[in-house]
């Protein structure tokens, strides 16, 4: 791995693979880069925001499932904040995975409103509880590993911006 050392309000330190251009984020670093690069978003382009993702979208992509660089325990995936349209691979503890290409289509997808519409799906929702035979409540499952993982992908999207800034501008 190769590091990308970027200067913003305060340095970053992203790896870089050599041979496939895949970056990993350390947590919160994606979220300082996508809020440096991409700032200011007022309004949701709902149309811009789906033909980002028809444009990118590969039909026949492998799955792989790819080992933190860290912990080198496999990363599970996910599409990044629901419906960026990007799978990420994302280390709970350590951080984030993009392959190449990856922070363009998640800048694009942020300018275009991707994030705000996000929110705004979060904020409708309410918790979903049920009653477990204790009769205590708890959150389902996979809305408790939603939570953590969109935790996760906002904070690093908008790190994720702010070095791709940097890096291209």
């Amino acid at each position: 791995m190769q590091s990308i050392q970027i200067q913003l309000d305060a340095p970053l330190s992203i790896e870089r693979c050599p041979d496939c251009f895949g970056m990993f984020f350390d947590k919160g670093e994606l979220e300082v880069l996508l809020n440096h690069a991409v700032q200011h978003v007022a309004f949701i382009n709902l149309a811009h925001l789906n033909n980002i993702n028809a444009d990118r979208f590969r039909v026949e992509q492998r799955v792989k499932y790819i080992k933190c660089p860290v912990c080198l325990k496999f990363m599970h995936r996910s599409n990044f904040a629901l419906k960026s349209g990007v799978i990420v691979g994302i280390c709970r503890v350590h951080g984030l995975w993009l392959d190449n290409g990856e922070v363009t289509h998640l800048m694009e997808w942020k300018k275009a409103g991707g994030q705000l519409l996000y929110r705004q799906e979060q904020q409708k929702k309410q918790p979903k509880l049920r009653k477990t035979q204790a009769g205590r409540s708890d959150r389902l499952w996979g809305d408790a590993l939603q939570k953590d993982t969109l935790s996760l992908e906002t904070d690093l999207l908008e790190l994720l911006a702010s070095v791709v800034g940097k890096i291209f501008l």
